[in-house]
């Protein structure tokens, strides 16, 4: 029967139907990716994305940034994955231009100060 158990090393497994265990995460700190949703072109609107991932416990903040200031965005629902670990999608709308700077910053309990990542234009 699938469900959460306690592994030999203290932490927790998650179980699956066949019997499968993999280790569940505990503490976990965020991966972060930053892309547009469409290649940029200079003038044109497109969409910011801050795709959050892997990280337990589920509390967190995300805040997309434009030359370092806070930029209204909008949040997906927290979903979790199979080994217990959560996932959000943080976006905004944007024109890009090659003045501008954006980024995505990330507060989480397992990181010792936020953690900010730029977007690059060029992946």
């Amino acid at each position: 029967m699938p469900g959460l158990l306690r592994s030999d090393r203290g932490g927790l497994s998650v179980s699956s139907p066949s019997g499968e265990q993999k280790d569940a995460c505990g503490l976990c700190p965020p991966k972060i990716q930053v892309y547009s949703r469409h290649p940029p072109e200079d003038g044109k609107p497109n969409y910011l994305n801050c795709y959050v991932y892997g990280f337990h416990p589920p509390q967190i903040e995300i805040d997309l940034l434009k030359n370092g200031e806070k930029i209204k965005s909008e949040q997906s629902d927290l979903s979790f994955s199979k080994d217990w670990s959560f996932y959000l999608l943080s976006h905004a709308e944007f024109t890009p231009n090659s003045k501008d700077q954006y980024s995505c910053r990330v507060k989480h309990v397992t990181l010792e100060q936020p953690r900010i990542v730029k977007w690059d234009r060029d992946l």
